[in-house]
């Protein structure tokens, strides 16, 4: 559990910061955040929309991503300690995924919004760059979890020996 929700903010940190750094290279080009102002947008920038895309799956937790690992073990950990707890995270998370897919059809599929948008380029070199460094690294977590488990696992241990469980019950 402990472990877990370590290598989840460490997760957390890396696709929030890609979703955030996408929304970044748009407001850049568009200077809005209107989601109604896009639509499309894979037609015009499909290198954009796959780092979204793959983003997004992180953000749901899928298998193979950094999130997927950081939540099974989160999920795992509940579901020992208290079952409705662990049911009410699962409908988040479910719920979150909804979000998350509706979210990149408005943006990235429908119709292209001319009236609003007017110049349209994928992405640049320095953005392609820092997608492919946050995208691998969701990867290499996800796919590799025992590389950062190994390091946590003896200061988790150190750290749980001095918590007195019985003040939680």
């Amino acid at each position: 559990g402990l472990e877990g929700s370590i290598i989840q903010m460490i997760s957390h940190g890396l696709v929030s910061s890609g979703l955030f750094f996408s929304i970044g290279c748009l407001y850049d080009r568009y200077h809005t955040r209107f989601i109604n102002y896009y639509g499309g947008l894979a037609h015009t920038m499909p290198l954009f929309c796959i780092a979204l895309f793959i983003y997004v799956l992180a953000n749901m937790s899928i298998p193979g991503s950094s999130s997927f690992v950081g939540e099974i073990l989160i999920l795992t950990g509940i579901f020992e300690d208290n079952t409705t707890t662990a049911v009410f995270a699962t409908i988040g998370m479910f719920l979150g995924g909804i979000y998350s897919l509706l979210f990149y059809n408005r943006i990235c599929y429908g119709n292209i919004q001319n009236i609003y948008l007017k110049i349209y380029y994928d992405l640049t070199y320095r953005e392609f760059l820092i997608h492919l460094i946050l995208i691998a690294n969701i990867f290499l977590l996800g796919l590799y979890p025992k590389i950062f488990e190994s390091c946590l696992h003896e200061s988790v241990s150190k750290i749980l020996i001095h918590i007195d469980f019985s003040y939680f019950y």
